[in-house]
């Protein structure tokens, strides 16, 4: 992350009326290489992570756990296997009771993944800063003050954030000669995009996405970090 970008994102972080200090950018970034929390490999924790025994090997992941984060009053939609993307016809739009039903009857082997925007009970909105190269990952982790929620999946990573003020999709970008408009290496999925969660199979790895620490359906919306304008 450049230092445009990273004091844009400290900006956000702090609230219009802060002022970065600017050594908090400039800070190395040797000592951050291990920021994100360790991987959790108990027991309990990853059979929480996983569908039931009961449906092992069908891996009905939409079925088993779009119920779960629907109850937590976000928003989850079916991924097409080996995609990142929901097809479903207006996945953006929020859906009642029934329709959701059918949605789980009728996808229930798909993937999952959780729309941004829904309005959590403090008035903020739940968002996910995605960050796609490995390389920007410690001063994003550093930023947003070593946040616990975190996916991974083949690369970079997808954090889970509580947005407050007006602001919408954000891209960070490098400057590049190459590329026009240079190259894109995070963003702030704030309002009508989705991120891809555990545990649906990476197109790439043929292995689930995984969280690095307490999964979202684990916590209070208030222990993610807020980022405000």
């Amino acid at each position: 992350m450049n230092q445009a970008d990273a004091d844009r994102l400290l900006e956000m972080l702090n609230g219009p009326k802060a002022t970065p200090q600017t050594s908090a950018v400039q800070t190395s970034l040797a000592p951050l290489n291990d920021q994100l929390p360790p991987e959790r490999t108990d027991e309990n924790y990853q059979s929480r992570q996983s569908p039931p025994p009961a449906q092992q090997g069908v891996q009905e992941i939409y079925a088993t756990w779009g119920p779960v984060y629907r109850r937590l009053g976000y928003h989850p939609v079916p991924i097409t296997l080996s995609t990142k993307a929901c097809h479903m016809r207006g996945w953006q739009e929020p859906v009642d009771d029934d329709d959701f039903k059918k949605t789980l009857s009728q996808y229930r082997n798909f993937g999952i993944g959780l729309v941004m925007g829904s309005v959590l009970p403090d008035g903020t909105r739940l968002a996910a800063l995605d960050v796609d190269k490995d390389d920007y990952m410690p001063l994003a982790m550093a930023l947003l003050r070593q946040p616990t929620c975190v996916r991974v999946g083949a690369r970079g990573v997808g954090i889970f954030v509580r947005l407050r003020g007006d602001i919408g999709n954000v891209e960070f970008r490098t400057k590049s000669s190459d590329v026009r408009g240079g190259i894109k290496h995070s963003e702030l999925l704030a309002e009508r995009k989705l991120i891809v969660i555990p545990p649906t199979i990476h197109p790439d790895t043929d292995r689930p996405y995984r969280w690095t620490g307490p999964a979202l359906h684990e916590i209070s919306f208030n222990e993610l970090p807020i980022i405000e304008v």
